[in-house]
């Protein structure tokens, strides 16, 4: 389940989720490298990061293309084409509590393969 009482977090938008994600992860990271290789650090910059949010992406991507297809179009529809619930509703000509259970069962399946692969939200709160 996707964590909705996290003050600050916006829950609506799976953007905000993978990206809040992402970034505490890569600051998490950044700080193991810090207290541990410090003179490396410094030599290579944000490239530790840029490599973990890279794998990161390639997890979530694949992870997403696990799902069955009806699963994966009604996360992509919803929240990276941002339609509304009501306008899936109208376009796939389904009731609303339809789509809204969809959903849901959509981001509960995505955050099982996710957390199969060693990624949870609740890891990288920092």
């Amino acid at each position: 389940m996707l964590p909705q009482s996290s003050p600050g977090f916006c829950t609506d938008r799976l953007k905000s989720y993978i990206g809040a994600l992402a970034r505490n992860t890569a600051i998490a990271e950044k700080k193991k490298l810090r207290n541990t290789v410090s003179l490396e650090e410094d030599i290579f910059g944000n490239l530790p990061d840029q490599f973990h949010q890279a794998e990161l992406r390639s997890v979530i991507l694949s992870a997403l293309k696990e799902l069955k297809p009806e699963d994966r179009l009604i996360l992509l529809k919803y929240y990276f084409q941002e339609l509304t619930l009501q306008q899936i509703a109208d376009e796939w000509r389904l009731p609303l509590p339809t789509v809204k259970s969809r959903l849901q069962r959509s981001r509960k399946k995505f955050k099982t393969i996710l957390e199969e692969r060693g990624f949870s939200y609740e890891d990288h709160l920092l």
